[in-house]
Formats: C-alpha cells, sequence, structure tokens
C-alpha cells in the first residue's frame, strides 16, 4: 500500500501512450487512510474514499481538474464512528 498504508492515487493520460501525469495524496494522511480504496469520476471532478480515514469512520475527497488536480473538499458525517466505512 503507498504512502506506508496512507494510500495514493495515480492519474494517468493518454497522448499516443499512457504516462503517469500525477500521484494525488493526502499531505496529512494516515497509514491505514486506505486513500484511493475508491474512485468515481464525473466530468473534470474525482471523488476518492479513505476507507480507513478518520480512525477507520472513512471519508470521500473531491479533487477538482484544473492545470493539476486540487483537493477542494472533505467530506465525512459529524456523527461519524468506528466501522461507518
Amino acid at each position: 500500500n503507498a504512502n506506508g498504508g496512507a494510500g495514493a492515487t495515480y492519474v494517468y493520460t493518454l497522448s499516443g501512450s499512457w504516462a503517469l501525469d500525477q500521484t494525488l495524496s493526502l499531505s496529512f494522511g494516515a497509514s491505514g487512510d486506505e486513500f484511493g480504496s475508491s474512485l468515481v469520476l464525473s466530468g473534470d471532478t474525482a471523488f476518492i474514499g479513505a476507507s480507513g480515514a478518520y480512525g477507520g469512520a472513512g471519508a470521500v475527497f473531491v479533487y477538482e481538474k484544473g492545470v493539476s488536480w486540487s483537493l477542494v473538499q472533505a467530506l465525512n458525517a459529524s456523527n461519524r464512528a468506528l466501522g461507518d466505512a
């Protein structure tokens, strides 16, 4: 698991051949976050799951594509508890 178990998501672009464009990870990620455990793309928006984030309660991190992918919001329940993910 990338980043010591914190996880990562790898973005590839196709321009003749596939090439690694960007690696997305959380600067505040912790071992066991499992960032990248799920992914949904909608146009230039990516929803990246981290099922182990917040002590196992989980979260979804929203990225938007501009010149590069940027984190715009973290989604998690205010009443989150261990095992919610």
